[in-house]
């Protein structure tokens, strides 16, 4: 979808983007593939031999002016059939102040053309003001294209009525007229869309994605990649129509040949030949609806959230058969990469490394064994357990087993495996509640920990030797073992910002103590157990327990999140030597969105170094509900439409985070769809 007429300015690097998205749905399922003919109302009221003028309009990517061709239809500038450039004698103006001044920018000079840069052209809050003249026949049209809009985008239509006209100053009247147009934008003031008799529903849709800033997806840069233009079947009265006179690189979605915006093939025919032929075969010029690229393009210009669903062949089956899907940077980019673990008899592991734009590419080398031990153990976890920077695999907890297997990452996607001797360990570990990762003794390797154990007065610790061995350290640390065993979840974090990992028992009803482990830097712990009234009954009524530096202090924090009907989140801040000091602060609805979901993840979507809080998984929900975080464990709701992503992730057999795009922020992922070809993952940017 080519969205290259409204630019955010905060985004100056978005024309380079390499964001490709899925685009092989141009039609809402069920519904029929309409005619390409019938995009023809949008330009067919154009006469033939219209004056065929030249003007400038401006390139806000390569901020300069660039030359056009339009058409002169009773005094207004119309470009490509249906875009309303504004009158005639406004273009005139404008170029000679252009040409004035050599090309440059004319101080005060407000572009008319479409490639359109900046906020400005914008309708505030995604709200577009609208009137219908009371002369428009079949006003179904426009009351049914915008609910079709509000459906699918996060963009809303307020009619416009005396009692409100002061608040909106800015907006769009549908009249009729000849043809169906529009201008492209906010352009201030009244504007209009005009529509004759003959413009459907789908035309209609067509023209309000010109007036919110989308552009024709024909004339993108990248057209003649796609499509090739018959230039012998068109009439030469309306060849200027086919001019790819915008290329400003704001075209950020692969071409979408699906899209609303979208020529049909018969646009402008002199002979009933087509005018525009795909390369590929597709068809183009439906006006059924949004495509998939066009709702994107739509959030892109209008929210902060890109949903990236490209092809991924196999990897998703893969995923869904394996016992365990994991994350990590196994590749060493700064990117994070999906991995498929844990399948009886397998002789490669699966991995999707990421593309850096939301997009992944599988590599799948043979591991003798390792797929086989890890679908036969207790746990599969993941850690940097050699110190080179990469994300690594090992098997725990197999019940009499002597070694503990590590896959070590190569770095290009491929792993080599160490099996070496850890008597009793892996034993252990099968025989706890749990297995913990974690750097116990801060030397930068991850290490493995055996916790909740009914009884057992010694906590073993396999610390990481740096060549994929560990060594066993099983000292004495009075009940907590039992403490663990007892309460709802352990967890692990650094509580008391030493840069060593601490464990702690959370989600005990009725207790009024948070036990935790405080690593000494040598495999043992010393436990500090200080009282929290009222948090560990909490953490043990609420769906789940998370952890996250949530006032980003450097030290690890604990939040009980998904209470059913619960206004307030409780969060027990680090005080820094092991004990806490909780916060529960209002957030209306969070809670019991948080409940309803088919999972609570975090992560750092915004990006300001502090944990936020996400529900996921919701089918049939339009919009994704994060906490962020306020910095002192109070959280603001965002909402934010992205549609289809809540419900593939509740379809999918697991939801996993990471910065998938580098970006610093955290993004999310839905995977292990069985026969899926595409893999899911919303891009956050609050």
């Amino acid at each position: 979808m080519s969205i290259k007429t409204l630019k955010a300015v905060s985004s100056a690097t978005c024309m380079t983007m390499a964001i490709r998205l899925l685009t092989a749905c141009g039609h809402e399922a069920g519904q029929p593939e309409l005619r390409p003919a019938w995009s023809d109302p949008e330009s067919a009221w154009v006469p033939a031999h219209s004056p065929v003028l030249e003007g400038y309009v401006w390139n806000g990517a390569r901020e300069r002016f660039e030359a056009v061709r339009y058409a002169d239809v009773d005094g207004m500038a119309v470009l490509e059939g249906d875009i309303l450039l504004g009158s005639v004698e406004q273009v005139k103006a404008h170029t000679r102040e252009v040409q004035a001044h050599g090309g440059l920018q004319p101080q005060g000079v407000r572009a008319q053309g479409v490639a359109i840069s900046g906020l400005r052209y914008r309708w505030p809050d995604a709200t577009v003001p609208y009137t219908i003249d009371p002369s428009l026949p079949s006003q179904f049209r426009v009351t049914d294209a915008i609910a079709h809009w509000q459906s699918k985008t996060p963009l809303r239509f307020v009619l416009r009525t005396a009692s409100n006209a002061a608040l909106y100053p800015n907006y769009v009247t549908f009249r009729p007229n000849n043809g169906c147009s529009s201008s492209v934008g906010m352009r201030g003031g009244q504007q209009f869309i005009n529509l004759e008799a003959a413009c459907s529903t789908g035309n209609t849709i067509h023209e309000i994605g010109h007036a919110i800033g989308l552009w024709h997806e024909q004339n993108r840069e990248d057209r003649d990649s796609n499509v090739r233009i018959l230039w012998e079947n068109i009439q030469a009265d309306y060849a200027y129509n086919f001019d790819q006179h915008i290329g400003d690189g704001d075209d950020v979605f692969s071409y979408d040949f699906g899209s609303i915006m979208h020529y049909g093939a018969y646009a402008f025919s002199s002979n009933g030949l087509p005018t525009i032929e795909t390369l590929g075969g597709q068809s183009i010029g439906q006006r059924d609806g949004l495509s998939f690229a066009d709702v994107n393009a739509t959030i892109k210009l209008y929210s902060r959230q890109i949903l990236a669903n490209e092809s991924i062949p196999s990897f998703q089956t893969w995923a869904a058969r394996t016992r365990t899907v994991v994350t990590g940077d196994f590749n060493g980019d700064g990117r994070t990469d999906i991995a498929a673990v844990g399948a009886d008899g397998w002789q490669a592991l699966p991995v999707a490394l990421s593309n850096g734009n939301g997009s992944f590419r599988v590599v799948n080398e043979s591991i003798p064994s390792f797929q086989t031990w890890a679908a036969q153990t207790r746990m599969v976890v993941t850690g940097d357990f050699n110190g080179d920077g990469r994300t690594d695999i090992a098997a725990v907890g197999a019940d009499g087993w002597l070694a503990l297997p590590v896959a070590l990452s190569n770095g290009n996607g491929s792993f080599r495996v160490v099996n070496e001797s850890i008597p009793s360990f892996q034993t252990w570990a099968a025989q706890t509640r749990t297995v913990v990762t974690g750097d116990f003794n801060g030397d930068g390797r991850t290490d493995i920990a055996a916790v909740g154990a009914d009884g057992w007065q010694a906590l073993p610790v396999a610390l990481s030797n740096g060549n994929g061995s560990f060594r066993v350290v099983n000292e004495s640390i009075p009940s907590f073992q039992t403490w663990a065993a007892q309460t709802r979840t352990v967890v692990t974090g650094d509580f008391n910002g030493d840069g060593r990992t601490d464990i702690a028992a959370v989600g005990a009803d009725g207790w009024q103590a948070l036990p935790v482990a405080l690593s000494n830097g040598n495999g043992s712990f010393r436990v500090v157990n200080e009282s929290i009234p009222s948090f560990q009954t909490w953490a043990a009524q609420t769906r789940t327990v998370v952890t996250g530096d949530f006032n980003g202090d450097g030290r690890t924090d604990i939040a009980a999140v998904g209470a059913d009907g619960w206004q307030a989140l409780p969060v027990a801040l680090s005080n820094g030597n092991g004990s806490f000091r909780v916060v529960n602060e209002s957030i209306p609805s969070f809670q019991t969105w948080a409940a309803q979901t088919r999972t609570v993840v975090t992560g750092d979507f915004n990006g300001d170094g502090r944990t936020d809080i996400a529900a996921v998984g919701a089918d049939g929900w339009l919009a994704l509900p994060v906490a962020l975080s306020n910095g002192n464990g109070s959280f603001r709701v965002a909402n934010e439409f992205i549609p289809y992503f809540q419900t593939w992730a509740a379809q999918t057999r697991t939801v996993v985070t990471g910065d998938f795009n580098g970006d610093g922020q955290t993004d999310i992922a839905a995977v292990g769809g069985e026969g899926w070809g595409t893999l899911p993952v919303a891009l956050l940017d609050y």
